[in-house]
Protein backbone atom coordinates (compact mmCIF):
# COMPACT_ATOMS: atom_id res chain seq x y z
CA UNK A 1 0.00 0.00 0.00
CA UNK A 2 2.66 2.70 0.87
CA UNK A 3 4.38 1.65 -2.63
CA UNK A 4 1.08 3.12 -4.66
CA UNK A 5 1.07 6.11 -2.15
CA UNK A 6 4.51 7.10 -3.02
CA UNK A 7 4.47 6.58 -6.67
CA UNK A 8 0.86 8.55 -6.33
CA UNK A 9 3.30 11.51 -4.66
CA UNK A 10 6.13 11.26 -7.50
CA UNK A 11 3.61 11.56 -10.09
CA UNK A 12 1.81 14.43 -8.95
CA UNK A 13 4.25 16.37 -7.53
CA UNK A 14 4.70 20.10 -8.43
CA UNK A 15 7.93 20.00 -10.21
CA UNK A 16 6.36 17.45 -12.31
CA UNK A 17 3.22 19.35 -12.85
CA UNK A 18 5.29 22.30 -13.75
CA UNK A 19 7.51 20.85 -15.70
CA UNK A 20 4.28 19.63 -17.98
CA UNK A 21 2.99 22.43 -18.45
CA UNK A 22 6.51 24.28 -19.53
CA UNK A 23 6.85 21.33 -22.16
CA UNK A 24 3.43 21.96 -23.54
CA UNK A 25 3.86 25.37 -23.60
CA UNK A 26 7.00 25.03 -25.19
CA UNK A 27 6.01 22.90 -28.10
CA UNK A 28 2.62 25.06 -28.64
CA UNK A 29 4.94 27.90 -28.90
CA UNK A 30 7.15 26.12 -31.21
CA UNK A 31 3.76 25.03 -33.20
CA UNK A 32 2.58 28.41 -33.43
CA UNK A 33 6.25 29.92 -34.83
CA UNK A 34 6.54 27.04 -37.24
CA UNK A 35 2.88 27.93 -38.92
CA UNK A 36 3.88 31.31 -38.98
CA UNK A 37 6.80 30.50 -41.38
CA UNK A 38 5.01 28.25 -43.12
CA UNK A 39 2.16 30.64 -43.71
CA UNK A 40 5.08 32.95 -44.71
CA UNK A 41 6.49 31.28 -47.27
CA UNK A 42 3.14 29.48 -48.89
CA UNK A 43 2.40 33.83 -49.52
CA UNK A 44 4.95 34.34 -50.83
CA UNK A 45 5.21 31.18 -53.38
CA UNK A 46 1.63 31.31 -53.77
CA UNK A 47 0.51 34.70 -54.49
CA UNK A 48 -2.58 36.64 -53.34
CA UNK A 49 -4.85 34.76 -56.08
CA UNK A 50 -3.91 30.86 -55.36
CA UNK A 51 -3.89 32.00 -51.31
CA UNK A 52 -7.46 33.78 -51.64
CA UNK A 53 -8.48 30.65 -53.09
CA UNK A 54 -7.13 28.05 -50.65
CA UNK A 55 -8.40 30.05 -47.88
CA UNK A 56 -11.84 29.59 -49.28
CA UNK A 57 -11.47 26.35 -49.89
CA UNK A 58 -9.65 25.69 -46.49
CA UNK A 59 -13.11 27.26 -44.80
CA UNK A 60 -15.50 25.36 -46.67
CA UNK A 61 -13.25 22.06 -45.82
CA UNK A 62 -14.08 22.98 -42.22
CA UNK A 63 -17.87 22.97 -42.03
CA UNK A 64 -18.31 19.54 -42.58
CA UNK A 65 -15.40 18.19 -40.13
CA UNK A 66 -17.14 20.09 -37.53
CA UNK A 67 -19.73 17.55 -37.90
CA UNK A 68 -17.85 14.28 -38.34
CA UNK A 69 -15.80 15.14 -34.99
CA UNK A 70 -18.46 15.92 -33.41
CA UNK A 71 -16.39 17.14 -30.11
CA UNK A 72 -15.13 13.86 -30.02
CA UNK A 73 -11.51 15.66 -28.56
CA UNK A 74 -13.30 16.90 -25.69
CA UNK A 75 -14.75 14.37 -24.61
CA UNK A 76 -12.10 12.11 -24.85
CA UNK A 77 -10.24 14.37 -22.75
CA UNK A 78 -13.02 14.43 -19.94
CA UNK A 79 -13.72 10.69 -20.05
CA UNK A 80 -9.97 9.84 -19.16
CA UNK A 81 -10.28 12.46 -16.39
CA UNK A 82 -12.86 10.48 -14.96
CA UNK A 83 -11.56 6.92 -15.48
CA UNK A 84 -7.41 6.75 -16.01
CA UNK A 85 -7.58 3.24 -15.74
CA UNK A 86 -9.12 3.26 -19.25
CA UNK A 87 -7.28 5.07 -21.03
CA UNK A 88 -4.84 4.24 -23.73
CA UNK A 89 -1.39 4.07 -23.06
CA UNK A 90 1.07 4.94 -26.00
Amino acid sequence: MSTDVAASRATSSPRLILKNIASLSASGIVERLLALVAGIFARRALGPTAIGAYSWAAAVASYPALFVNGGFGTIAKRDTAREPSQAVQR
